[in-house]
Formats: C-alpha cells, sequence, structure tokens
C-alpha cells in the first residue's frame, strides 16, 4: 500500500508549547521546560541567550556588568536598561524581606534600601520612584493590588521582555528571529490544533458522503459532528492520508468552480489559573536546574564529568545569596553564622601560624649568606649576539634606584653581602661591555635614581642604524586581538580575540623566509574556533605537555580543549568550567606530581581569588584568598610556586601545599610612594628573579631569594602590559600601552647596575601581550591594532 511521509520535529514541539505557556503567562513551566530541554523559543544569538539566563536566574548585577560595555554609545539607552533590571532586583528583595526571619529581615532591609538609592536616578518619573518606594513599606508584595499574582518567573520574564527591544539593535542579531520558520509565532500551536480538527472532520464527512449512512447534504457545517480536541482518535502511526488520494483524484474542472465564502470561529475557553501560594523567596534563591554538559573523553579521563552543581553557562552559582544571608528559616540562617564564625577563628589561627613562619623564614635569610651570582642565564654566544644587535640607535641604560628596597613586610630581612649578578655560566663578570650595549650609543637613563650618566661620543659606527625586529607573519582581526600563548613545542601559537575567536597560528619556517627574501606574509591558520566564548578571550594557557588549551573570557568562564600536535587540531569536546564570578585575566597550568594530572591556576576580577582546579574532573581543589584588588597576572616557575600580580598594588608569592600565599611584594618605588597596579608578571627559569610590569609604566626587577628589590626601570611612557625573560635568562620582553616593545639585556652583569634596553618592534596601538618562541629568535605580539605579529631579526 502506498503511503505519504510527514518529518516531525520534537524539538520544535517544544518551541510550540514554549510559544503557548508564554502567551498564557505559564511563566514557572515555562521556564521549567526550557532548562529541562535546554530549548527556547525563538533560539537566540549567544550573547542575547547569556544575558537572559543571567536575567532568569536573578543574577542582576551580573547583568548589569555584562552589558556595561554598551554604556559608551549614546544611541543605547542605559538609564532606561538600569531601571529594569534594578527594578526587578529590587521588587524580589521585597519578597525576601517579608518572608525572612528577623535577623535575615534586617540584612534584606538594608540591602532593599541600598538598591532603592540606585534606582533613584534611573526612574523614569517621579510617579514611578514613589510607587517603589510605597512598595518598601508593604508587609508582603502580593498585598499591593499591582502584585497580586507577582512571582519570580513571570518578574524575569516581564524584566527581559522590556529590555530585550533596548539591547537587540547592540548584540548580535539572530538568525532565528529573522527566520520566522525556526520558531514559533502568532499561537502557531492552536492554529495547528484547528487545521488538525478541520482535517479529521473533512476525512469523516467525506467517508460519510461516500457510504450514503449520513445525509450530509442537509448538514450546516461539517464541524458539527466534532465534539473538542480530546475526543478517541487513531493512534499517530495509524493516521489515514486517504483523503488527499481523493482530493488528486478530483478533476480541474471541480476547483474552476468558484467556492462559497464561509468564515470559520474559533472559540477558545480562557485557562483559569488558580492564585498561586507560595515561599517565592525559596524559589528566588534556589540553584535552577540545568542541562549536565559531560566532559568530551578528549578532555578528561573515562569516568571524569563535569559536577552536576555546576551548569554549563552559569557565571555565578546561586548559594552566593544564602551566603549574604537571605535564607528562608531562621534554624538555616544560624548555621550560617556558626559556620562564619568557625571559619574566621580558623583563618585567625592560620594567620598567626603564617607570621611564625615568615619570622622564622626572616631569621633563616640573614643567617644564610647570599649567591654571588647566577649560573642560570646562559646562551650560546651566537644567538645572544644577534638579538643584541637588533636594537635602535637609542639604546636607554636603566640604573638602578638609590632606595632600592620597597618591601611590604618591614621585618629585617638580613645583611646583603652582594648585589646578585647575572653572569653565563656562574663565571666572574666579563670585563668588557656587553654586545647589546655596542650596538648603540647610550643616552640619559630614565629610572628611579636621580643619578644621570654622561653619554660617550659615538663612533660613526655607531651612528649607523642597527636592524630593528621586522614582521615575519600577520593576522588581522576586526577586534582588537587580547591574548598569545606559544605552544611547548614551538610548532603553533594560539591567538584570542574580542571577537570571541580562537586561532592556532602555525610558525614561519626562517629560512624559506630568508630565502624569499624576508617579506611580510600572513599567518597561516591550521585552526579556529568561531565564537569559542559569549565574551572576549582575555587569556590563553597551554598545559606542559602542550596537548590541553585553555582560554579565559570576561564571559566568567574558562573553557579547556584538546589539541593533537600531529595533525594540528582540536579535538573531542570542550570543558566548561564556571567557578569564577568575574572576567578571567589569567591562567597558568601546574603538574601535580603525585597523580601526574594538569592543574590550572586562574585569576581575574569578581571575588578576587586564585582558583585550582583539577583538569581531568573540573573541579576547584582550592581556592586562594588574599588580593583586595582583580588579579591581573600569574606565572609559575615548576614545582610547587606560582605568582599572582594584582590591582591591588601586590605582588604574591603561593605555595600550593599552603593555603596562603608566603610572602607578599608591594609595587611602590622611589617616585610614587603608593605604588601603582601589577599588569604582568614573570619569573626566571630558575626561581630566583622576578620582573614585574605595572601601570605607572614601571619595571621591577626583585631577588626572590633575599627578597629584595633590586631596581625599578621606566623604559616606557604607559602600561607595561606584558614581560617575559627568554628562554635562556638572557633578554627580558617588555609590551606596554606605549605600543612599545623592548628588550632588556640581562646577561652576565650586575642587576643591581645600569642596564641596556632598545625598541625592537612596535605597533599602531597598545601592545597587549608578547610571548618569545621557546626556540628562536622570533616572538609574537598581540594589539589594539586588531593585528598578532610575528617578529624576527631580518635577513642578513
Amino acid at each position: 500500500m502506498a503511503s505519504d511521509r510527514v518529518t516531525l520535529d520534537e524539538a520544535d514541539t517544544v518551541r510550540l508549547m514554549l510559544e503557548f505557556l508564554e502567551e498564557k503567562g505559564l511563566f514557572i513551566t515555562q521556564l521549567a521546560l526550557e532548562r529541562e530541554t535546554n530549548i527556547t523559543n525563538p533560539k537566540y544569538s549567544d550573547d542575547v541567550s547569556f544575558l537572559r539566563q543571567l536575567i532568569f536566574d536573578g543574577q542582576w548585577d551580573q547583568a548589569l556588568d555584562y552589558l556595561a560595555p554598551l554604556q559608551k554609545f549614546d544611541e543605547f539607552d542605559g538609564n532606561l536598561f538600569q531601571f529594569h533590571i534594578l527594578k526587578h532586583k529590587f521588587l524580589e528583595l521585597v519578597c525576601l524581606r517579608s518572608e525572612a526571619s528577623d535577623e535575615d529581615a534586617k540584612i534584606a532591609s538594608a540591602e532593599l534600601s541600598r538598591c532603592l538609592e540606585q534606582l533613584r536616578p534611573f526612574c523614569p518619573n517621579q510617579h514611578e520612584y514613589k510607587t517603589l518606594l510605597s512598595l518598601s513599606s508593604e508587609t508582603r508584595l502580593t498585598d499591593h493590588v499591582a502584585f497580586t499574582d507577582w512571582n519570580p518567573s513571570a518578574s524575569r520574564a516581564q524584566c527581559f521582555k522590556a529590555i530585550f527591544p533596548i539591547v537587540e539593535p547592540f548584540l548580535e542579531a539572530n538568525s532565528s528571529t529573522k527566520n520566522l520558520s525556526e520558531s514559533s509565532t502568532n499561537q502557531r500551536l492552536l492554529q495547528l490544533l484547528v487545521k488538525g480538527l478541520l482535517y479529521e472532520a473533512s476525512v469523516e464527512y467525506c467517508q460519510a458522503k461516500a457510504t450514503g449512512l449520513a445525509d450530509t447534504p442537509r448538514r450546516e457545517s461539517m464541524l458539527g459532528s466534532v465534539s473538542g480536541l480530546l475526543q478517541v482518535s487513531p493512534s499517530l502511526g495509524d493516521a489515514d492520508a486517504s483523503l488527499t488520494c481523493w482530493l488528486r483524484s478530483v478533476p480541474n474542472s471541480v476547483f474552476e468552480q468558484p467556492f462559497e465564502q464561509r468564515k470559520l470561529q474559533v472559540d477558545v475557553r480562557p485557562l483559569r489559573k488558580p492564585q498561586l501560594e507560595s515561599s517565592w523567596s525559596e524559589h528566588i534563591l534556589m540553584s535552577p536546574i540545568s542541562p549536565v554538559v559531560r566532559n568530551s573523553r578528549a578532555v578528561t579521563s573515562e569516568d571524569a564529568r563535569v559536577p552536576s552543581n555546576s551548569p554549563p553557562r552559569r557565571s555565578n552559582p546561586r548559594p552566593e545569596r544564602a551566603s549574604a544571608g537571605l535564607s528562608t528559616s531562621s534554624e538555616a540562617f544560624q548555621d550560617y553564622l556558626q559556620n562564619k564564625s568557625r571559619l574566621q577563628l580558623e583563618l585567625a589561627e592560620q594567620e598567626k601560624r603564617r607570621e611564625n613562619l615568615q619570622k622564622q623564614l626572616n631569621q633563616l635569610n640573614s643567617s644564610t649568606p647570599r649567591l654571588s651570582s647566577y649560573t642560570a642565564f646562559a646562551d650560546t654566544p651566537l644567538k645572544a649576539s644577534a638579538i643584541a644587535e637588533a636594537v635602535t640607535p637609542s639604546v636607554t641604560l636603566l640604573g638602578t634606584p638609590e632606595n632600592g628596597e620597597r618591601h611590604v613586610n618591614k621585618k629585617p630581612i638580613g645583611p646583603i653581602t652582594k648585589t646578585p649578578k647575572l653572569t653565563p655560566n656562574g663565571g666572574s663578570p666579563p670585563q668588557t661591555r656587553s654586545a647589546f650595549l655596542d650596538a648603540s650609543p647610550t643616552t640619559t637613563p630614565t629610572t628611579t635614581s636621580t643619578r644621570l650618566a654622561k653619554s660617550p661620543s659615538p663612533s660613526p659606527e655607531e651612528k649607523a642604524p642597527r636592524p630593528r625586529f621586522v614582521p615575519v607573519t600577520t593576522l588581522e582581526d576586526v577586534q582588537a586581538i587580547r591574548a598569545v600563548e606559544v605552544h611547548p613545542s614551538g610548532d603553533v601559537y594560539a591567538l584570542g580575540a574580542n571577537s570571541k575567536t580562537l586561532r592556532l597560528c602555525r610558525f614561519p619556517d626562517l629560512q624559506r623566509w630568508r630565502m624569499d627574501g624576508g617579506t611580510t606574509q600572513n599567518a597561516e591558520v591550521v585552526a579556529k574556533k568561531h565564537k569559542h566564548h559569549k565574551g572576549s578571550i582575555y587569556c590563553l594557557a597551554w598545559n606542559p605537555t602542550g596537548d590541553l588549551i585553555a582560554s579565559g573570557s570576561n564571559d566568567k568562564t574558562i573553557k579547556l580543549c584538546r589539541y593533537n600536535a600531529s595533525t594540528r587540531t582540536f579535538e573531542g569536546g570542550e570543558m566548561e568550567l564556571n567557578h569564577h564570578d568575574g572576567t578571567v585575566r589569567d591562567m597558568c597550568f601546574m603538574e601535580d606530581v603525585s597523580n601526574h594530572q594538569s592543574l590550572l591556576i586562574s585569576g581575574g576580577a569578581g571575588d578576587c581569588k586564585v582558583y585550582v582546579t583539577d583538569c581531568a574532573t573540573g573541579v576547584v581543589v582550592r581556592a586562594l584568598s588574599g588580593h583586595a584588588g582583580h588579579i591581573y597576572s600569574l606565572y609559575t616557575w615548576g614545582g610547587c610556586m606560582f605568582v599572582s600580580g594584582s590591582q591591588d598594588k601586590t605582588i604574591r608569592f603561593w605555595d600550593l601545599r599552603s593555603s596562603q600565599c608566603v610572602n607578599v611584594l608591594g609595587s611602590a618605588n622611589s617616585l610614587s610612594s603608593q605604588g601603582s597596579p601589577v599588569a604582568s608578571v614573570c619569573v626566571d627559569r630558575g626561581g630566583r628573579v622576578l620582573a614585574s610590569g605595572h601601570e605607572d609604566s614601571f619595571i621591577m626587577i626583585y631577588d626572590i631569594r633575599s627578597q629584595r628589590v633590586i631596581q625599578n626601570l621606566k623604559p616606557h611612557a604607559g602600561d607595561v602590559r606584558s614581560v617575559r625573560f627568554s628562554k635562556e635568562n638572557n633578554f627580558l620582553l617588555t609590551g606596554s600601552y606605549d605600543q612599545k616593545m623592548m628588550v632588556i639585556d640581562v646577561r652576565g652583569g650586575d642587576l643591581a647596575k645600569q642596564l641596556p634596553c632598545a625598541v625592537v618592534a612596535e605597533h599602531s596601538d597598545k601592545v597587549i601581550q608578547c610571548r618569545w618562541h621557546p626556540s628562536s629568535t622570533m616572538f609574537v605580539s598581540t594589539s589594539a591594532d586588531r593585528t598578532a605579529v610575528c617578529w624576527s631579526l631580518p635577513p642578513m
């Protein structure tokens, strides 16, 4: 028997139901269906979906932060957007206060007053503000005549509906909102139900007329026998399409006759919704149901998975409100207070223990003589001289600070026998000037020292311009390229941009490039991920084996991807980490020697904590507190040690074997007694010398073992956003907002003396990051001029 085929998509069926639920105001059921199926109607773009989820999760402050960049556009109605967000936050606080215990109510009232004060400048008119002010005195929100049927789900849906027209022109347009075939509109579910009734009635009418069992001509309507939607009918598998065969057999002459115009009246009996009674504060504070995203086996071990309490898109876990004191019962709040007191006592004891250990460490340092030279700074003479000669004629000699020591800990650190010297192979310092110095004439240093060096008269050979680094390959994006990280093998480097794109580019073959005349070429992109994040990519990191790459974003997430070095491709799925509640600014990998697993160290804005995550399971194994400002930079040099630089103007040294930092270093210098935020940090491979870049354009050189600032340099005229030692620790590469990249020569000389430095390359806008190639003289830089450039010495 012949058959016709009809294909239905169950996801479209869910969209039909979602449209009906939204039309009838059944928002609690709508949101539950969305979370259980991970389907929305319409299918919004990533940016809109992320904002929508923040609102439906009640993360009002995060929603404001997420669209803060749009405030700079005059066309964006920021006041109206903030009004809607703060208004619905205010309504939830009123509900929380009315249902909270006495202690919780005090906290909720204080938060309510702050929110009302924030609302005042954004209210469209005085009447609106007075209405909200009157709500603050209501015993229950639902007692107000305008909020009799209020519930959190409906309120959040109304909030999104109000702000969507405001943000839609500025966020990426989504194709499904333009293509109506991918969304349910105009009460499509009811339309299909009516058409289904018509079809069933038509089949019955034709059957009755063909068999003569009914006097059909006297019927006023062939729908008279249809009693409703729930009448008994055959199963879906027994659906009959015979009517279509009959229609195909009707002669064309029949269709040439005019049809009688007949109007179909559809009477829909409205649903009577009961008035809901519930403790709405439980719904406000509860962690919503979200689809579980399992880890790809290419990313984790065989039985690894993302914990069920880490939903894929959430940027901040819901219990944070409960921890602020807005619990729904006095018993839970008492437990919270007891836990808080216990933790405060433990922290106080740990602080005392740390101070005692610090005293012992200082006494040990004072009794141990310092090494007079370092042996780690060695390099092949050919490579070192090649970089040293690639300088401009204006080499700057960077002197030492007169007051060299600036340390947060005011305790004595013991006598210093000698200033550390970086000498090749641990031998005596060379008596002649380095090739870096010989490359160009010296000029007056710009340092924290007030001493001025007298410039010698350059020879005719010195007057000739020396070759600088030249661009070998370039890559241009539509927006600023922020992050770069070089693969441990040196085969490829990863780029992250504000356009949310992650790229892997292959390093050029320098020998072939020189044979081709040294012309700049386009970078070879070997792998790419569009819209890898919902926000800009701020940082990247490779694990030591090079088979795992991590990316951090201002969407508050970290993504881990497997990389196959032999095929230069990404493999498997992604693991998404959601424990940060602010922009992820920097990351680095460490190896857990106990089980040979990778640990990811990450930090950024939000709670200003450093998180240690097990990459096999995605579970946070430690959250380290200490910084009072955003964490800008992280760096590890092996073992259990790493260092962090922060907006709070401090550098903290951490040991994973300890729950607290083991040392704190301030960023003050003799020209700026208040210090400056730390924008970048790095440590030499031996773990002896730290270099840090600061927003006041200074670079600090610090002796880790003796806990002493060696000197502060000022080679740049803007924020120093990137500092990196070369592999052999001969040169320090720096990048700054003054658009310049410089190389400081730290070979074989006393670090307390003047250090030669030169501009080696420039961008047309701010330099954001720059990284050395692990085994050649190349380095890669990223910039706000929307380019990433691979630099090398020019062909000779």
